[in-house]
């Protein structure tokens, strides 16, 4: 993605921030996202096809960026030299971001688009961890794998829920580490 195709879709993203704390994501038109982003209707049908997509992409690009094999340093956390098969890093990586995007990320998940950016975390999250049952980072004996990774995947969304609502005030290694208490019944190393 080009700087310019980024700049709009920032500027989608910041508009439909600032327009959730004046009325619910329901309530948001298009039209309301084109005045606040200053953008035209054929730009904003560019890069969406419909405002519930914003909610969508916004998931999708936080994790592109999280599991891109060519990270660099950013300002305040470094996650270049990590593996992309350490979980927690991940994790804690994606935390980061969240904290980043906290006005945003707290507008949607208070409001009626709450349900679509849980599902889209679902989508992104259930396959992490898929890996972390089957390479035993997280894992519970005798129980259905399967199972497993849909339930830390709802643990570990019910604490974002929490960590975003009480407005991201525990460092996000902390919120890893809660998830991976949780998980595993002990603290990190």
């Amino acid at each position: 993605m080009d700087k310019r195709e980024q700049k709009t879709r920032q500027a989608v993203f910041d508009a439909v921030a600032s327009l959730l704390k004046e009325k619910d994501f329901e309530s948001i038109s298009v039209t309301d996202i084109l005045k606040r982003s200053n953008i035209s209707r054929s730009t904003f049908y560019t890069h969406f096809s419909k405002k519930e997509d914003v909610v969508k992409d916004l998931c999708d690009e936080l994790f592109h960026h999280v599991l891109s094999p060519d990270l660099k340093k950013e300002h305040g956390h470094d996650f270049s030299t990590s593996s992309i098969f350490d979980y927690l890093h991940l994790l804690t990586h994606f935390l980061f971001h969240i904290q980043e995007d906290q006005e945003l990320i707290y507008g949607i998940s208070t409001s009626s688009a709450s349900p679509m950016f849980h599902e889209a975390l679902k989508g992104k999250l259930l396959p992490l961890m898929d890996a972390c049952i089957k390479s035993r980072t997280l894992y519970k004996e005798g129980i259905d794998p399967a199972f497993q990774s849909k339930i830390f995947t709802e643990l570990f969304i019910d604490i974002l829920d929490e960590w975003i609502v009480g407005g991201c005030k525990q460092l996000p290694t902390e919120i890893a580490d809660i998830f991976h208490r949780f998980a595993t019944d002990r603290p990190l190393q």
